[in-house]
């Protein structure tokens, strides 16, 4: 029997003094190391000796686990972006306004700033009572936004939910990363990365479809105490229990934990978004609270980079940041690669339903609906790019053909008016959809592919600190640019307006401007909102661009690993 998946493009001396051929009951895989060239004839091939499984758990028993696991992500990934189209119901509920954009900035300074720090903690904890612990933590913020009686009370239950989860995320990776072997990893890693694409995209589809039913939106986050009585009992009873380090006590592990850095950065990650967040549309640009916010986020910065370079209060070995990958070229640009992925990814997930809402007059749903061609080709792409990413081997094409297609689909973005049809808005989005699909997830692949098996766990938390950073940072400022553009475009129709109203308008909160406007009025004020809608477009055009050169500048080259059993 053969089977095929993503393996080393190179070995450490010591890896190669151990490879030897095998006559005992484990996989032997066989490697093509290729630069440049596919005559696979010319190429020497590597062998090496798999382990049998690394779990205890097979079959069924595991299938139930792994369906358990992929569903925590899910309901983590909707969640992230479920308030996209409910957030006027939530404001209409709950009211305060100027709080508005602490339901996205609050869940996403955690998301972010804690994704390297739950990295560190699953390679050193045992896997399954992390990812048990983030389970529950999300839980609880579930039903904490659910049953939220205030807008304070909601942004708390939405931090809650980003701790819990980013860990559910940082620990699927992780806990299936430990419990599959080199040639299955990263088929379990593509599921992980479609399971984070669907529950994202499908996220402001449920969340319409509550926000216009009578059981109203809180339901949005009651669904996940539903899946969670579900995922718990697999995860109690049946998940495989592992230990990254055993016989080391805890105490041992915590000392080795580098805490400084992960203050610095907590701080530096939340200055930034606050300011991002807020400039223009709650303090003005040039006001002493958003030049603080950026020079406070500044100084933080720095204090971290110096940190880590200097190892003040940690080691080199235990530092927070994989600094070592800075020096790699090839790290870099998949670091850069799957961030600029995730502003394409989500930017059409934001602007889509907002295009229909305001030019269309749809309502929450029939909005949210829009999204489902994009929903449907992302998630095909991405399954695509798992099965045959992996038999073929070679990923730089994957990267050049569907960066192309995301330009062409974010240029033709650049096209659309209050009269540009149904069909062509989809036929955009479609491009875009497959263009992201196609390589959005490869990274983690890759980057794994490219380091010392010592150093995938790194690895992985390093690709997925650049994956959040690039999800909550394309959205804090597509929100920012949105609003800004939009407000100062209406402005200039309706001077008489007070910005409170205006800024109501825009989050739909209150249309009565709109609803006394001449048809004149009306229709200046829509290509304002269309102009802004563009402008935040051309973030996933110049993301698309970037990933476009940088796959130029990849090594032509093919990462296979041939199983014979």
């Amino acid at each position: 029997m053969s089977n095929s998946a993503w393996e080393l493009e190179s070995w450490t001396a010591r890896s190669r003094e151990s490879i030897k051929e095998t006559e005992s009951p484990t996989s032997t895989v066989e490697i093509w190391k290729e630069r440049r060239t596919t005559d696979l004839s010319a190429q020497e091939p590597l062998y090496t000796t798999i382990n049998t499984s690394p779990r205890s758990v097979h079959g069924i028993p595991w299938v139930v686990v792994t369906v358990t696991i992929l569903s925590t992500v899910f309901v983590y990934s909707m969640d992230n972006t479920i308030v996209a189209l409910i957030q006027p119901r939530i404001l209409n509920t709950l009211g305060h306004i100027e709080l508005l954009p602490w339901i996205q900035v609050g869940f996403s300074i955690v998301a972010v700033s804690m994704n390297l720090t739950w990295g560190k903690l699953f390679s050193q904890f045992n896997g399954k009572t992390l990812f048990c612990f983030f389970v529950f933590i999300f839980m609880v913020g579930s039903a904490v936004c659910g049953a939220a009686p205030s807008m304070n009370a909601f942004i708390v239950g939405r931090a809650l939910t980003g701790v819990g989860g980013s860990g559910i995320y940082m620990g699927g990776i992780m806990v299936l990363s430990a419990l599959t072997d080199a040639v299955e990893r990263p088929m379990y890693i593509s599921y992980v990365g479609m399971m984070w694409c669907l529950g994202t995209s499908l996220g402001p589809i449920i969340g319409g479809v509550f926000a216009d039913s009578s059981a109203t939106w809180r339901w949005g986050f009651y669904l996940n105490l539903c899946v969670g009585a579900v995922i718990a009992p697999p995860l109690l009873l049946k998940m495989p229990s592992y230990d990254p380090r055993p016989g080391v006590p805890i105490k041992q592990r915590l000392r080795e934990l580098d805490w400084v850095s992960m203050v610095l950065l907590v701080g530096a990650i939340a200055s930034l978004l606050i300011a991002i967040s807020f400039g223009g549309s709650r303090y003005p640009w040039s006001g002493g609270q958003i030049i603080g916010s950026f020079v406070c986020s500044g100084v933080l910065w720095l204090l971290f980079i110096l940190q880590q370079i200097f190892c003040l209060f940690t080691t080199r070995e235990h530092r927070l940041f994989p600094v070592a990958f800075l020096k790699d070229w090839e790290m870099c640009v998949q670091f850069v690669n799957i961030a600029c992925s995730m502003s394409v990814l989500f930017i059409p997930i934001f602007m889509t339903p907002l295009y229909f809402q305001f030019v269309r007059s749809a309502d929450t749903l029939e909005a949210a609906v829009h999204l489902l061609p994009f929903v449907i080709l992302t998630a095909a792409a991405m399954m695509v790019n798992g099965a045959l990413g992996v038999k073929l081997g070679w990923y730089m094409p994957w990267y050049l053909v569907g960066s192309i297609l995301v330009v062409i689909g974010a240029a033709l973005l650049q096209t659309i008016s209050q009269t540009t049809s149904t069909s062509k808005m989809y036929g955009y989005i479609i491009l875009i959809a497959v263009g992201v699909g196609s390589y959005g997830m490869m990274p983690f692949s890759v980057a794994q592919a490219k380091v010392d098996p010592a150093q995938a766990p790194a690895a992985r938390a390093f690709i997925g600190f650049g994956q959040m950073l690039g999800a909550s940072f394309s959205v804090a400022v597509a929100n920012s640019v949105f609003i800004n553009r939009a407000t100062v475009g209406i402005r200039h129709i309706l001077p008489e307006e007070s910005l409170g109203a205006i800024q109501a308008a825009i989050a739909g909160v209150s249309g009565s401007i709109f609803e006394k406007l001449s048809r004149e009025e009306k229709k200046e004020v829509l290509d304002a909102i269309v102009a802004a809608i563009k402008d935040v477009f051309v973030m996933p055009l110049t993301m698309g661009a970037a990933t476009l050169v940088l796959s130029l500048a990849m090594k032509r080259e093919r990462l296979v690993a041939k199983v014979e059993k």
